[in-house]
């Protein structure tokens, strides 16, 4: 193979042109490296590994020039660390840590490495500096594939408890709105405080809480997952508010069956109101399914799902295990969906459906 070189007895080398685009990084034309085997089928095996891995640090070493303040530099400098057997550290911990860490990073340079090398081997790359008005946004978009198959209400209800967190943390530090690189103890601290407070004075439960803590802990994760950050700090760890412990346990009442008889099935008892959103009832009725998991449902499916009058959705437990429940759609059921049983038909988000209609509660 092309670009193989054995001098005598000795090992395999392997040889190779730098493209024109890399030669002012790469600082000569060819790159020479040793593939440490005097086998010339081990040495075929891994030439196309080596020139990989070349291409990709030439790569890297680019975007440390042209961009190092970006986050693809960022982990660009985190993996030719890693490709040197360290972990990365910025200067500000390489300061800390002690002397022989240092001294083994520089031994880890080799004749040749320009100065991007030295940068990502002494940690003089910063991380990407991003706000915390900006986390949502940035973390919505690393988990776009996560969320691909949520709907506009889906997206908001996600969406809208992870801006609540970060609302409460800028809140407790101040209406600060810090790098999320500078959340650390104290910031966390202020934080549970925060909540602590609401607690203690009855304004909030210890679940809502925990539940802030849990979407922080999270996007902290992806934020630093998304960054490529090897070591990232967990402030967020085991943060959390113990319930009362002589509280009640609390739950909602199911509404009597005679009353939604007497009540819902009486004659006349929804006119005027919004076909689909008595049918969205109805059916929530007959199946015990929750509302936003019929209107959720694509038009088509749900209309194959009448003509075969079985129901099928997933639902979860409590142990967060994805199971599919199959529900006949019987009683009023099939009748009460006059309005989904066209193909062509569109079918409209749940909240603008029931926003000009009114269902009879008690």
């Amino acid at each position: 193979m092309g670009g193989l070189i054995k001098r005598g007895k000795g090992t395999f080398h392997f040889r190779m042109r730098v493209p024109k685009e890399y030669v002012g990084i790469a600082g000569k034309t060819e790159i020479h490296r040793t593939l440490k085997t005097d086998s010339a089928r081990k040495a075929t095996e891994l030439v196309p590994a080596m020139r990989k891995g070349i291409l990709d640090e030439l790569k890297a070493l680019k975007l440390l020039k042209d961009q190092p303040d970006c986050a693809d530099s960022y982990r660009a400098a985190q993996e030719i660390v890693k490709k040197r057997g360290l972990n990365y550290l910025p200067s500000g911990s390489l300061l800390l840590a002690p002397l022989e860490e240092t001294l083994i990073r520089f031994e880890k340079l080799a004749e040749g490495d320009n100065i991007q090398v030295a940068r990502a081997l002494l940690g003089g790359i910063e991380e990407p500096g991003l706000r915390l008005s900006e986390l949502v946004a940035t973390v919505e978009e690393y988990r776009r594939h996560d969320n691909r198959h949520k709907n506009d209400d889906q997206l908001r209800k996600w969406r809208n408890p992870r801006k609540k967190a970060v609302r409460n943390l800028m809140k407790s530090i101040g209406n600060n709105d810090i790098l999320v690189s500078e959340i650390d103890a104290a910031a966390v601290q202020k934080h549970k405080m925060f909540w602590q407070k609401a607690v203690s004075t009855g304004k909030a439960k210890p679940d809502t809480a925990n539940k802030d803590f849990i979407h922080m802990r999270s996007m902290l994760s992806d934020y630093y997952e998304s960054i490529g950050m090897v070591q990232a700090p967990r402030t967020y760890q085991g943060i959390g508010i113990k319930k009362d412990r002589y509280e009640k346990a609390n739950r909602k009442l199911e509404i009597p069956v005679n009353w939604m008889t007497e009540k819902w099935f009486a004659p006349g008892a929804f006119d005027g109101i919004n076909q689909e959103a008595v049918d969205i009832l109805l059916i929530s009725i007959e199946t015990g399914c929750r509302q936003s998991e019929i209107s959720n449902l694509p038009h088509m499916r749900l209309y194959w799902m009448i003509q075969s009058r079985t129901f099928t959705f997933k639902w979860k437990k409590e142990i967060c295990v994805a199971r599919l429940r199959i529900q006949p759609l019987n009683g009023r059921c099939p009748s009460s969906v006059s309005l989904w049983q066209q193909p062509n038909g569109t079918q409209k988000d749940f909240q603008s459906i029931v926003a000009t209609a009114t269902i009879p509660t008690r």
